[in-house]
């Protein structure tokens, strides 16, 4: 198995080609010494034992989040599981009396299970294959691990080295290093796949997304088949393809064993606007048994913020509820995702909710990997966070920001908590007379001042809180809570948020049939009165 260690650059202001090249060098010294300092470190793990023969199964693992068990992205031609017949999308559900589906992780229980099993030990593989279960015994193979990282140089920004990490290893599939290359379009990481490697994907050629752009409907474990429709055969030709994209792209690709196709938009495919040039410095430091240790270290400047490939996302959902605002995030965001709901029956919808979610049944309820969230503020920042931090979301010390948050949490705290209450009390014993700016009309006029000064809640740019406002204020004025003649900054601003393609492409997927079940509307010009 395959070890990856990464060295990360800190980014600093460009200088002079004089001084950035007295920068290169010094980085470059620190780069050499930290190789040799590694291939050492690594020669002395190796004599004490720890880079001993391990057993493996031959299988390349999915990303862990299939339903039921572990799924087999392939398998090591002529390894343990190719020669008991094992193949790309079986299921692994058990191993020995071990239940893997049973398990909270089934990727860490299969991973520690192996930790026990010695090479050449035969282990009884249970696995599902198009809806049938078979068994298979595998004998296992020793297999010798190497050390293997890739250098990154930044040509447009360097910084000082970080302190090395040895705790920070990160295991990677056996034989998917030596071709591995980052680069900042549509992924941070691809990977070629030709040859003998092709096997383990079961096809004939492609590019494997190791870990995608923020963002991007391509998902970790995708295989790049075609843009285009112009076949995928290497990295050179993925990079040329997507590189081309000027609008959409029709991308195919293999994901879990089954082949689809993506719409995927220009913006997606950027992760960056700067270019990365790769080299490799390879150390050879044998060791006393004469097993030689390759050290490759990668070099990377990286954000303040650290993404993940985001798991699956799933949306439970009422038609005309809170739940639309992670639908329409999603659709900003163009992350995949699933929506669930019964259409037009809001009690089947909720049956929906209550079965994943039966102590705070409510909608929101949204599954992202195997952990069930709540509120559609907080769900929209983890969202955000994780998986898009440079989207929808001001420069954090920017004034935009507070404006931002302040509207993201504005949104429940004080506007809709107003609105309910004043609708609850207008109709248990309506005003006699209007208040102008009493609860919630005084909520919305503050709302309206905002808007009066900048185009967004989030500023001079759309953001999350615009997503977070629409829903109350939509509300407000769809059930004459308040007069939204009284309003025309927010009637301004509901219009061109409307208009825009992502909330169009909300309203299709999430209310198809319009608003269903609606609260009644109040009289005209209803009064706001004090509670």
């Amino acid at each position: 198995m395959a070890f990856l260690m990464m060295l990360l650059f800190s980014p600093v202001a460009l200088a002079g080609d004089e001084e950035l090249d007295k920068e290169i060098a010094e980085v470059q010294r620190n780069l050499d010494e930290s190789a040799r300092m590694l291939a050492e470190l690594y020669r002395q793990r190796y004599s004490a034992g720890e880079g001993k023969d391990r057993a493996m199964l031959g299988i390349l693992l999915g990303d862990g989040a299939a339903d039921g068990g572990v799924e087999l992205f392939g398998v090591t031609p002529g390894g343990g599981a190719d020669q008991a017949g094992l193949a790309a999308g079986d299921l692994i559900v058990k191993m020995d009396d071990l239940s893997i589906s049973e398990a909270k992780s089934p990727m860490r229980a299969l991973s520690n299970y192996m930790k026990q099993v010695s090479p050449g030990d035969e282990v009884e593989v249970v696995f599902d294959r198009n809806g049938e279960r078979q068994t298979a015994t595998v004998t296992t193979q020793a297999h010798s691990a190497h050390m293997m990282t890739m250098v990154q140089e930044k040509m447009a920004k360097l910084g000082d080295v970080l302190p090395v990490d040895l705790d920070s290893l990160v295991l990677m599939p056996d034989g998917a290093g030596h071709k591995m290359v980052s680069k900042t379009i549509i992924s941070r990481q691809l990977m070629s796949v030709d040859g003998d490697l092709a096997s383990y994907f079961d096809v004939d050629a492609g590019v494997l997304v190791v870990e995608p752009a923020p963002g991007s409907a391509l998902k970790a474990g995708d295989i790049l088949l075609a843009v285009n429709n112009v076949d995928v055969t290497d990295l050179d030709m993925a990079y040329k393809l997507l590189g081309e994209v000027e609008d959409t792209a029709e991308i195919e690709v293999k994901r879990r064993g089954k082949n689809r196709t993506l719409d995927v938009s220009a913006d997606e495919l950027l992760a960056s606007a700067n270019t990365t040039q790769t080299r490799v410095i390879r150390i050879n430091a044998p060791d006393e048994n004469g097993k030689e240790v390759v050290v490759k270290i990668e070099a990377a400047q990286t954000s303040d913020n650290v993404t993940r490939a985001a798991p699956d996302i799933t949306i439970y959902h009422l038609e005309g509820r809170r739940s639309e605002r992670i639908v329409w995030l999603m659709e900003e965001l163009g992350m995949p995702y699933e929506l669930v709901f019964e259409r037009g029956d809001l009690s089947a919808s909720m049956a929906n909710i209550r079965a994943v979610n039966p102590d705070v049944p409510m909608a929101p309820t949204v599954l992202i990997g195997d952990q069930i969230l709540v509120e559609s503020g907080a769900i929209i920042e983890v969202i955000l966070n994780r998986y898009a931090p440079d989207k929808l979301t001001p420069e954090l010390f920017s004034a935009d920001y507070a404006n931002h948050m302040m509207w993201m949490h504005f949104a429940e705290g004080s506007l809709a908590a107003r609105l309910f209450s004043d609708y609850r009390t207008w109709l248990r014993n309506p005003p006699t007379e209007r208040s102008r700016m009493v609860d919630s009309e005084a909520t919305v006029q503050y709302a309206e001042n905002h808007l009066a000064k900048h185009p967004w809640f989030g500023g001079e740019q759309f953001s999350a809180a615009d997503i977070m406002m629409m829903f109350p204020l939509n509300v407000a004025t769809g059930l004459n809570i308040v007069d939204e003649a009284q309003f025309p900054n927010v009637a301004a601003w509901k219009k061109k948020a409307e208009a825009r393609s992502a909330y169009q492409r909300m309203l299709k997927a999430a209310r198809p049939d319009g608003m269903i079940g609606n609260l009644p509307r109040l009289p005209e010009h209803a009064p706001s009165g004090p509670r």
